[in-house]
């Protein structure tokens, strides 16, 4: 296997395939590279927009053949429950965990495919993820992804971000949830929904359940998988209006949300008990 490393070593890959193209070279290979700008160091939280390339043997790269089919074999696939359904659901539980995202209650998330999201280091002293893809009749090519702690947030900045973002429109400004109207309905930025906003912040809530962030079932990492994934810590499906973060500018600088910016988030999100 041939093993080649990307800038910072970031991201680790290992290269195979049984057909090459003919016009990549006679050693070609595929790689998993990232589709997007890469972040100083992959964290708990992160949500990574991956593809494969086609590395010639002069060690240049270029984009698959328009319409080649590329299969995320590892690690799985977590379907998305019905959110008014959910049954019994949960996410896997191996660690370091990290899983691609099907969420058929979301046909208007098209930036699923390729996507990781990044969850739990694990016990272990130097966690890497293992990605495998299967392309077309080119063969597989697989990634070690090495995954370090989630960042320590800053509720100052986690608080301007809330703002930027426009949070506290469904969830209130202090992340309390969205009130019912007294017609079985809620207010959710300008129209009303059968199902509100739940609470972020660290209070619980009118039946005495726990918000957000006074569960110890969530964390910073879930709520940078729940913003950019659509789905909650038990991988049920976050129905629209729930903005898809996945990409998105942060507000303050323009530059595209991290797992530090989650962090800031939930940090915030804990000091509010109102």
């Amino acid at each position: 296997m041939k093993v080649a490393a990307l800038v910072g070593l970031v991201l680790l890959t290992g290269c195979s395939n049984t057909s090459p193209p003919v016009d990549a070279g006679a050693e070609a290979g595929l790689q998993i590279v990232l589709a997007s700008a890469m972040p100083s160091r992959i964290t708990e939280g992160s949500a990574l927009p991956l593809k494969v390339v086609i590395v010639a043997s002069d060690g240049t790269t270029q984009d698959l053949p328009m319409g080649t089919n590329v299969t995320w074999t590892l690690p799985e696939t977590v379907v998305a429950a019905d959110p008014t359904d959910a049954g019994m659901s949960a996410l896997p539980a191996e660690a370091p965990l990290g899983f691609f995202i099907s969420n058929p209650y979301r046909p208007d998330r098209t930036d699923y495919n390729g996507t990781l999201f990044v969850v739990q280091q694990g016990a272990s002293t130097s966690p890497n993820l293992v990605v495998t893809a299967t392309v077309g009749n080119m063969g597989s090519v697989t990634a070690q992804v090495p995954v370090y702690p989630v960042p320590v947030g800053d509720p100052t900045n986690g608080a301007a971000l809330y703002q930027a973002l426009q949070c506290g429109t469904c969830h209130g400004a202090t992340g309390a949830g969205s009130p019912p109207q007294g017609d079985g309905t809620y207010l959710l930025g300008d129209a009303s929904f059968t199902y509100p906003a739940p609470g972020l912040n660290n209070t619980t809530d009118d039946a005495g359940n726990p918000n957000l962030g006074a569960d110890p079932t969530w964390n910073a990492a879930l709520l940078g998988m729940a913003a950019q994934g659509s789905i909650d810590n038990s991988g049920v499906a976050l129905r629209l209006p729930m903005t898809d973060y996945l990409g998105a500018p942060n507000g303050l600088d323009g530059g595209t949300l991290t797992s530090q910016d989650f962090a800031d988030i939930y940090a915030f999100l804990v000091t509010q008990t109102e």
